[in-house]
């Protein structure tokens, strides 16, 4: 998902240590994302806090209610596939720490959130009065109003090469399409869906051995590209570029089960 700029035009000015916030939830493809971007964390910036979402699936209700809704729309495959990289791939593929452990190992504030649109989560966040917010393989829908927290702009991480494959799980549907190149975007924010101006993208061949390993290396890549554009933020936003309006495609979750 992705990113917004303040609804007046941005003023590009230099800073010299951005004040970061991250919206994550725990996974293997957050916890790579994670670990990647705190390897090579640029001095220049500081990261003030974590919104980990406490949302199952996405709906805001109850985990058995959520996982019920949940398998009913996308089937139980992959829902398995899911909770597999949720829950049980972590532990078994020995990854990264999760976003809790690596918040508390480095003394950042961290937030369980429910909704990331709530009262009380704006009243973290004016305290923590980030310049930018960064989300990578976030659940949740985020609000104009909870975008504007951000004094300069919110930033997405996609793990598709935008403007094709907005929407959810760029992955697998490129796979599904028979793609033999995969990308991961780092994206502004707009009110379109995944249509916010391209900061910095990558693209890559695709690996074997189907979902897993192609969404890990580009959340990795994610990391190292978000660690660079923090860098020189003031920088990389002058570059940023319209998408294109060619080659655009979206795919939402009613499409993850195949028709036909």
């Amino acid at each position: 998902m992705g990113f917004a700029l303040r609804s007046d035009p941005v003023s590009i000015v230099p800073m010299n240590r951005p004040r970061v916030v991250f919206l994550t939830r725990d996974s293997l493809y957050s916890r790579d994302f994670l670990s990647t971007f705190l390897e090579a964390h640029p001095s220049e910036m500081e990261l003030v806090g974590i919104i980990l979402s406490s949302r199952a699936g996405g709906r805001g209700g109850s985990l058995v209610t959520d996982a019920w809704r949940w398998s009913r729309t996308v089937g139980v495959r992959y829902s398995a596939y899911m909770a597999w990289v949720a829950l049980v791939a972590p532990l078994l593929l020995r990854a990264a720490p999760s976003p809790a452990t690596l918040a508390r190992s480095a003394g950042i504030p961290l937030l369980r959130a429910a909704d990331v649109n709530a009262p009380g989560t704006h009243l973290w966040l004016r305290e923590r009065s980030p310049d930018v917010m960064v989300s990578a393989h976030f659940n949740q829908w985020v609000a104009p109003e909870t975008l504007d927290l951000a004094r300069v702009v919110c930033l997405n991480i996609h793990p598709g090469p935008l403007p094709a494959y907005r929407g959810v799980d760029p992955v697998h549907f490129a796979l599904r399409a028979g793609e033999d190149e995969l990308g991961v975007t780092l994206h502004v924010m707009a009110e379109e869906i995944d249509g916010g101006d391209i900061v910095a993208q990558r693209r890559r061949s695709v690996l074997p051995g189907g979902r897993i390993p192609n969404n890990r290396r580009l959340y990795r890549e994610g990391g190292e590209m978000a660690a660079g554009v923090l860098a020189s933020l003031d920088t990389a936003l002058l570059r940023r570029r319209p998408q294109p309006q060619e080659g655009r495609s979206y795919f939402g979750w009613d499409r993850i089960r195949p028709r036909g």
